[in-house]
């Protein structure tokens, strides 16, 4: 997506961003998750397969954001990928990279077992892995901050099978997958957010509207005033707005 997700992705690679992130979106802003629950995640997955030729290839890709969470009796990983246009294969392209996720997961585990001399037999031998063997969850968010969200959210919709009635005994077989968009444009109480994405998320809404932003800068200066310069690249980038904000913040352009 070039430049845009570098200023974003920064932010979000802050643990305390990322959390808050996650808690205003999945938890309905439940204090769920904090930094110290957070570690990050391997973001570019891959997996090797056998050719026609018997040659080896990669296949990979590289995500924005993955952070794995501990959260008390129970693990999960946490991604989140950032768009400024909408993607139409988007449910695709996330189960991509939530299956090599699962593929590289299952292959650490049948590292682990060979490291240290485990014999697995019969299907443990086939799989390389156990029935004691647990995957980490993946879930994959997707923050949206282009124009108005009119992207498919799953397999179903991609396939035209959402209101087809005669496909009903073949859907328990065909699982739907599904994107979980996060539409900065419409998130409808931004306080469900602690940090400086209340903020910025409020100027999102408002990109539209160029009185009522500056009329939120202005009521909010103090607050803005607080943000370090990756926040302030991440507010600028998101709201469209930098040369002007620069300015009325009292800021040199470059800060």
């Amino acid at each position: 997506m070039g430049k845009p997700d570098i200023a974003v992705n920064q932010m979000l690679m802050r643990k305390e961003r990322f959390a808050d992130l996650m808690n205003g979106s999945l938890y309905g802003g439940r204090q769920v998750l904090s930094a110290g629950d957070l570690e990050m995640a391997p973001n570019q997955p891959g997996v090797f397969y056998e050719a026609e030729n018997e040659k080896k290839i990669a296949l990979e890709r590289r995500g924005d954001v993955r952070m794995r969470a501990e959260l008390g009796t129970y693990r999960v990983i946490l991604a989140n990928e950032l768009q400024n246009k909408v993607h139409l294969a988007m449910p695709v392209r996330d189960m991509l990279y939530d299956a090599l996720e699962y593929v590289r997961q299952i292959q650490d585990m049948e590292k682990k077992h060979k490291e240290e001399g485990e014999k697995l037999e019969g299907d443990g031998f086939l799989s390389g892995i156990s029935k004691k063997d647990r995957l980490t969850p993946v879930i994959t968010t997707v923050l949206y901050f282009g124009p108005e969200w009119d992207g498919v959210e799953g397999l179903y919709e991609m396939m035209g099978l959402v209101d087809r009635g005669d496909m009903d005994e073949l859907k328990k077989y065909l699982p739907d997958y599904h994107v979980n968009p996060i539409d900065a444009n419409h998130i409808n109480d931004v306080k469900l957010f602690r940090s400086c994405l209340q903020h910025i998320f409020s100027m999102v809404k408002l990109r539209k509207d160029k009185k009522g932003l500056y009329k939120y800068l202005k009521d909010h200066k103090k607050d803005m005033q607080k943000m370090d310069s990756v926040e302030r690249m991440a507010a600028w980038v998101l709201s469209g707005e930098r040369k002007r904000m620069a300015k009325f913040l009292n800021e040199r352009e470059g800060g």
